[in-house]
Parts: structure tokens; C-alpha cells; sequence
């Protein structure tokens, strides 16, 4: 039998009965070992369980068992998968789900994804070699910031959340793997401030944590992080930021436990005070200067605004960093520091406006020190031209002399002094922008100026769409409404504002979502058939009709299902809306995820209303990874539905 049509419709006679799924897979009996989880407070035939015999729902029951049974039979499915990624994947996240149901399945499944994974990052590697040598230090560089996937370290990630030790045996295997690889390797380039980010393993260990806490298992996060929390690099500050929105007080803490490592540190420079302040100030965003004053941004997620630290630990901070930035500067053939003395001006300068804020009393100290260090500071930083200077800086940080502050006013200037049309158009479209960054209503004004046609569309686009996001943030509908209708967007744009507009409306104004879905539907019938994002706006669409007219949301499903299997690219993971705008002297990308265009979310939710007819639709991707994500969307539903039983 196909693999493809292995999830029949069951009726509810066949639901009661053992044999449920396709190439004759029987469901596991009713658990009796102790691999599988028992209720808690409950022994096999005890008094315990035996009182609950009685509210059973065996319609539950069949349909836990059918779930299991779609799980196993995907994960047998899986090992034949063309895509290594998702060989691996589809593998785990079976393993994952049958947890709490079969331990001894769970942990063969486990372990079969990580031989997968194995062999998928091997071809990986050396495909990698024969591009040519190299490229393993520049991967690792990028690594640190998300920027390459490892299909081990999310195999780990997952089964570190079930089972600890399994997850450390895991990642040992892989570090020692990775150490045989290459020996010999030689360091990276010092220029590239390696004192600043994490070697392979203390990496390896972050960015593991870093996916635990993302997974909202913090406990096991801190745990695995381990002593590497001690260790003053970016990962690990970029590990505090995230545990900060969930712990505050144990990241705080953690931070303090730095500032006095840095101090007691006699390499602690400029660039590690950058680091911290990162922390303190411009989380997830971090700013680092080499010797001959290259500037290097990092970011890891969204930027988020300064934490509100309490008073001694953020003055804690700046004594520390005044400290630091204040000490005698090493002779230039002894500078062993990865700042250098231009890395540590533009440090002093890009913090000063804070010291300025909260610790006034050094900077009469940090000025000499600025004036000391000026003839060996590049003249784009000493001139205050370097916009990184203010880049990421909390709006309060910067001063009327920024580049920040001064962009629209120079750019207006720019305007009036222009003697031609081309710079004018270039001056009134870097004012429309600089006004949009600062909230300023006159944004789309200047951008009328634009006398280039094409030019004018594409700055007035990128500002309409700029300002539809910021309706859905402040629930403002009506705005939304607006532009979905008369704005120049795309068609998927459109799908996005009104599918957004009928999001906000749904509770409320059930009628008046159901005209945005009828709206955003006919949007999406204007994008091009042969691509995924035809697909994931319907599945967007769906998952929105889903509240407010569950009939329709099957129909555009069903209708979605088609549309996939129309195209091998789509993968049932949601789509990306990219917002690019390029205009003389500057390129802009932006953009928003299309939200509810996952098909895990609306799975779920059909799995609730109809389990049978949810693993139908399910089955009838053709496509590996579609099919993978909806099945096991639905069957996770049944199996983690807490609901009590209807008498």
C-alpha cells in the first residue's frame, strides 16, 4: 500500500476496533508496563484505577490509539524520506509525542533520528569540504548567531527536554566527533575578537540551552548552561536576554555574577563592557570593535527595549564599565586586547550619552579619556559619521549631534538644496523613511514629494504597509480595513491586513470577519497558483474562518490541500511576507509572518472538532513534509486532550 494513503477514514465502528491504519499497524494494547505512563497517584488494578473504570470513555480511548498508531506509522514512514532534514525531524517529533505513551518506542525513535541527523550533518560537512577549506571557521562564526542549522543540536534539543542525561550523552558525541574532525585546526583570525564569542562546545551547550528555554523548559535550560553562565561572551549574554523574560531575578543575577567577573578580569576591554551593556541596555543586540576600528553588529532575534534593572545592580554596571574603560592603556606592540585603542574610543563614545543619563560623575574622566585616545580613532568615528555609533541605543541615549536624531532634519536640508530632480527624489525619499523609524505623521507626506513615479509607489508601498503593522499592534480595524483595501500592496499583503482585520473582529463582529475572510479570499486568488504562498493564504485564511464559520474553514482547507499538492515547495511550516524597499542610496527589508499559515495550528484545531476527517485531510498531502507536519498535528491533539469524558 502507498505510503501516502496511509490515514484512511475510520468509522466510528472501526474507531472501537484494534486495526485502524494502513499496512495492517495494529495499535499498541492497553499499557501495562511501566514504560508507559500511568496516572499519577494510580497503580495497575488498584483501587485508584479502578474507581476510574467507570468514567472511561472508550471513544477516547480508540482515538488515543489511532493517534499512536498514525505517529508510529509516520516514523516508519519517515526513514524513507528524500529530505535528510526531515528524515531526522519527523523522527524525533514522533518520539517526542509517544513519550508519555511508550517510553521503550520513544527512546528507539530518539535514537533512530540522531543516526539520521548524524548522517544528514556528515554529507553536510563534507559537501562542505569539497566547496573548499575554510568554510568550517566562517560556518562556526555564523553559527553563533543562529545563522546556520545543526541537525544534531536540534535532535538534542528535543530529546533534552524528556530525558537530561540522554540529551548530555548526546552532545558529547557530537563535540567528540567534531574535535576528530578537525585537530589541527588552526584559530580563527584574531581581528574577528574570538575572546568574545563561545568555542565549539561551551557554543554547543548555549545554543542547546538557548532552544530548551525557547521550548519554555527553563529549569532544564539553566541546567544545561550549566557553569558556561559564567563565561563573558555573547552567547551567553544573549542566553541572560531570553532568560530575562521569563526569570528576571535569576538572570539578573547571573548578570551580576559577571560584572564582577569582568572587573577581577585584567583582559576584560571595551569590547566586553559593550557586551554588558548589551544586557543592560540593547538587548539582543551587540556592537564590537577590533583593532584597526572594523565595526561588527550581532543580533539574535527581535531587539527588544532596555530592561527595567533595579537601581544598584544597573549603577553596578557602570562602575564596572568606567572601571574597565579607565585602565591604563597597553603600549601598542603589548596591545593584546581585542578593542585595541580605536575599538575602545568608539565604545566610550557610543556609551557616553548613558553615562551621561545615569553616572554623570564619570565623565569628566571618560572625556580625557576620549581626547587621550582620538589621533588613533578613525575620522568617520571621531566626526560622529558612523551611524552605528547610536545603532540599537534606547531613544533617550541619543543626542541632538546623533546621526540618529539629525537623519531627517539633514535629509530635509538635503531637499531645499537640491538642484536637481533625481536628489531631490533621493533626499525627500531618506526623509520619508527617517520620519517613518521616528513615528513622525508626516512620513507619507514627504513621500508624495517623490516626483519619480516608480520611486514615489515603492517609499508610499513600504510606508502604507509599515503603518498596517502598527495597526494590528495597536488594534486599530478600521485603519487596517483602510489600507487592506486601498493601499498598494501585494496580494498576499492584502491576505495578511485582512486576515488580521478579521482576527481582531472575530469576538466581537463575527459578521463583519466573515466579510474580511470573504475579502482576504479573494485576494489570495490573485497570487500565482504555482507558488507556496497561494497555499499557506489559504491555510492563513482557514485557520481564521475557523472561530466564526468552522464549515467554511474545511472547505478552504480542502481547497488548500489541492493547491499544495500543486507545488513541491511547500513545506506546511507558514509562510513570510518579505517587504523590500530599494531607493537610491539605501536598501530597507522587512517584512511579517503569516500568521495562522502553519498547518500544526490548524490541524489542532480540526482534530478537536473531527478526528477522523482531520487525519483524512491530513493524508492527502502529497507531500512529505506537509503530510508529516498535519499528521502529527492531529494526533498530538488527541493525545494531549485533557478533556473530561461526557458522562
Amino acid at each position: 500500500m502507498n505510503h501516502r494513503s496511509c490515514v484512511a477514514v475510520v468509522s466510528l465502528g472501526v474507531l472501537l476496533a484494534p486495526a485502524l491504519v494502513c499496512g495492517q499497524v495494529t495499535p499498541p494494547p492497553p499499557p501495562a508496563s511501566s514504560n508507559v505512563a500511568q496516572p499519577q497517584g494510580a497503580k495497575p488494578g488498584g483501587k485508584s484505577a479502578q474507581a476510574g473504570r467507570g468514567a472511561v470513555d472508550p471513544l477516547a480511548v480508540a482515538r488515543r490509539a489511532t493517534a499512536v498508531s498514525l505517529i508510529t506509522s509516520l516514523a516508519d514512514e519517515a526513514r524513507g524520506f528524500h529530505d535528510g532534514t526531515l528524515r531526522a525531524r519527523v523522527q524525533a517529533q514522533a518520539a517526542d509525542a509517544l513519550w508519555e505513551f511508550d517510553r521503550e518506542r520513544a527512546l528507539a525513535l530518539f535514537r533512530r533520528a540522531w543516526d539520521a541527523a548524524t548522517q544528514f550533518d556528515q554529507e553536510k560537512a563534507r559537501s562542505a569540504a569539497r566547496e573548499g577549506a575554510g568554510e568550517r571557521s566562517m560556518k562556526r562564526r555564523a553559527s553563533i548567531f543562529g545563522a546556520t542549522t545543526n541537525m544534531r543540536g536540534e535532535i538534542v534539543t528535543t530529546v533534552a527536554r524528556r530525558d537530561r542525561t540522554l540529551g548530555e550523552k548526546l552532545l558529547k558525541e557530537s563535540q567528540s566527533e567534531e574535535a576528530q574532525a578537525a585537530p589541527d585546526e588552526a584559530p580563527l583570525n584574531p581581528l574577528l575578537n574570538d575572546s568574545l564569542y563561545a568555542d565549539d562546545e561551551h557554543l554547543q551547550r548555549m545554543v542547546l540551552a538557548r532552544r530548551l528555554l525557547d521550548a519554555g523548559d527553563t529549569a532544564t535550560a539553566l541546567q544545561t548552561a550549566g557553569p558556561g553562565l559564567s563565561r563573558l561572551n555573547a552567547q551567553t549574554i544573549f542566553f541572560l536576554n531570553a532568560l530575562r523574560a521569563r526569570d528576571a531575578r535569576t538572570a539578573d543575577t547571573h548578570f551580576a555574577s559577571l560584572l564582577a567577573g569582568a572587573l577581577g578580569n585584567p583582559a576584560a576591554d571595551a569590547n566586553h563592557v559593550s557586551l554588558l551593556a548589551s544586557y543592560a541596555f540593547t538587548p539582543n543586540f551587540f556592537v564590537s570593535v577590533n583593532r584597526t576600528g572594523a565595526v561588527s553588529t550581532s543580533m539574535q532575534g527581535d531587539a527588544d527595549p532596555a530592561p527595567d534593572l533595579a537601581p544598584a545592580l544597573r549603577a553596578d554596571f557602570f562602575r564596572v564599565a568606567a572601571l574597565i574603560l579607565l585602565r591604563p592603556p597597553a603600549q601598542p606592540d603589548q596591545d593584546r586586547s581585542t578593542s585595541g585603542l580605536a575599538g575602545a574610543y568608539f565604545i566610550i563614545t557610543r556609551l557616553l550619552p548613558l553615562f551621561e543619563q545615569h553616572a554623570p560623575a564619570a565623565l569628566p574622566h571618560l572625556r580625557a579619556r576620549l581626547a587621550a585616545l582620538a589621533p588613533d580613532a578613525p575620522a568617520r568615528i571621531r566626526d560622529g559619521r558612523d551611524e552605528r555609533l547610536t545603532q540599537g541605543m534606547p531613544s533617550a541615549a541619543t543626542t541632538p549631534s546623533s546621526p540618529a536624531f539629525n537623519a531627517l532634519e539633514d535629509a530635509l536640508d538635503q531637499a531645499e538644496r537640491a538642484t536637481d530632480a533625481a536628489g531631490r527624489d533621493r533626499a525627500y525619499s531618506n526623509a520619508a523613511i527617517a520620519a517613518l523609524s521616528k513615528g513622525d505623521a508626516r512620513a507619507r507626506e514627504f513621500g508624495e514629494k517623490i516626483n519619480d513615479g516608480d520611486l514615489r509607489r515603492r517609499v508610499l508601498a513600504y510606508i502604507d504597509f509599515s503603518n498596517a503593522q502598527g495597526a494590528v499592534e495597536r488594534k486599530q480595524t478600521e485603519e487596517l480595513i483602510r489600507l487592506a483595501r486601498n493601499a498598494d500592496f501585494t496580494p498576499l499583503q492584502r491576505v495578511w491586513a485582512f486576515a488580521e482585520a478579521a482576527r481582531l473582529l472575530a469576538e466581537d463582529e463575527p459578521t463583519r470577519a466573515l466579510e474580511m475572510l470573504d475579502e482576504a479570499t479573494a485576494a489570495a486568488r490573485r497570487i500565482d497558483g504555482g507558488t507556496p504562498d497561494y497555499a499557506n493564504a489559504l491555510v492563513a485564511i482557514a485557520t481564521r474562518f475557523f472561530p466564526v464559520a468552522p464549515p467554511r474553514a474545511w472547505e478552504m482547507l480542502a481547497e488548500a490541500v489541492k493547491v499544495a499538492n500543486g507545488t513541491d515547495k511547500f513545506n506546511g511550516r507558514g509562510g513570510n511576507i518579505d517587504v523590500m524597499l530599494r531607493a537610491p542610496g539605501h536598501t530597507i527589508g522587512g517584512g511579517a509572518y503569516l500568521t495562522g499559515s502553519e498547518l500544526r495550528g490548524v490541524f489542532a484545531l480540526l482534530a478537536r472538532a473531527d478526528f477522523e476527517r482531520a487525519a483524512a485531510l491530513a493524508g492527502s498531502f502529497n507531500g512529505e513534509a506537509p503530510r508529516s507536519v498535519a499528521t502529527l498535528a492531529v494526533a498530538v491533539a488527541v493525545l494531549n486532550d485533557k478533556s473530561k469524558p461526557k458522562p
